[in-house]
């Protein structure tokens, strides 16, 4: 089975922000069984529930879209010298769409989207996971902060990911 992403990150910054498009599509080859399983359900309920999304599962390869935002890892500054958002940029930007797609869904449902926490674990796992094919690669206690950060803070980034977003008209066509 092939292993880890496709290709680099190809990216613009988008103008006076801190966020960043991505201009050709990223693949990861996701590796764990039940993760294959939790996002391919993911893909099934962002389908019924009429919920865009900036990535497509199939055959165990999740594709990020190119024209997918991403402000990449939010690390605090001061922490940059331990672990850089550039350090885990393709891993995060992969979460990212992830954890766009279940917020979107949680807006629709409401708050009480009971299935919520079973697929921001999963999106957490495959971060995980995908970061063990950083390049350059990652040192096993980066990649055990980096989880454990997102563990105790995404339910935070997920109710605020979309409100933070560029406003889709006033970014520039690939």
């Amino acid at each position: 089975m092939t292993q880890g992403f496709d290709s680099h990150s190809h990216v613009r910054q988008l103008p006076g922000t801190d966020w960043w498009q991505l201009t050709a599509s990223l693949g990861y080859y996701v590796q764990g069984e039940e993760l294959r399983e939790g996002l391919a359900e993911l893909a099934i309920a962002s389908h019924i529930y009429g919920v865009e999304r900036h990535w497509h599962y199939s055959g165990g390869k999740i594709t990020v879209s190119a024209g997918a935002l991403t402000d990449w890892a939010t690390i605090p500054r001061k922490l940059w010298p331990v672990l850089a958002p550039q350090d885990i940029r393709r891993p995060a930007l992969v979460h990212d769409v992830l954890y766009e797609t279940i917020g979107e869904i949680r807006v629709k449902l409401s708050t009480r989207w009971h299935n919520y926490r079973h697929f921001r674990k999963i999106a957490d796992q495959v971060f995980r996971e995908s970061m063990r094919y950083t390049d350059p690669p990652l040192s096993r206690w980066k990649q055990w902060s980096a989880y454990r950060a997102v563990r105790a803070f995404g339910s935070i980034a997920i109710r605020l990911e979309n409100g933070s977003k560029p406003d889709p008209s006033t970014i520039p066509p690939l």
